[in-house]
């Protein structure tokens, strides 16, 4: 802990607190999404006989989405008890929910995909 700073409140027993508190969330929604969600999501996509690369490809990022939930896990853990980690991690997993919550918002609301998630109809033409 640096102590050239006056109290920083990330340093005290607060910032451990939701630390491992985000710890927690994430190891839970890794297991939802391993142990839960593969066999509800994944196991239609190998049945679906899609083209092997188009299956290998969501496969992929199925297990690297899984692999970040736990790397964040982990991530947050560490954090809780070295805090000159705290501000780095909470702003790095704070960052990437930032985008991949941009991303959900441009395909859920953009103009072009409009038809596809809100009228079941493909804007394929």
């Amino acid at each position: 802990m640096r102590t050239d700073l006056v109290n920083r409140p990330q340093d005290g027993s607060a910032g451990r607190s939701a630390l491992l508190v985000a710890s927690a969330v994430n190891a839970v929604a890794a297991i939802y999404h391993i142990i839960g969600g593969t066999p509800e999501v994944m196991y239609p996509v190998y049945s679906a006989n899609l083209p092997p690369s188009s299956a290998g490809v969501l496969d992929i990022l199925w297990y690297q989405m899984a692999a970040l939930i736990v790397g964040g896990a982990v991530a947050t853990l560490v954090a809780a008890f070295r805090s000159d980690w705290r501000w780095p991690v909470a702003w790095i997993i704070g960052g990437h929910f930032l985008v991949v919550s941009g991303i959900c918002l441009f395909f859920t609301f953009g103009s072009e995909t409009r038809g596809v998630l809100f009228n079941g109809r493909s804007s394929a033409r």
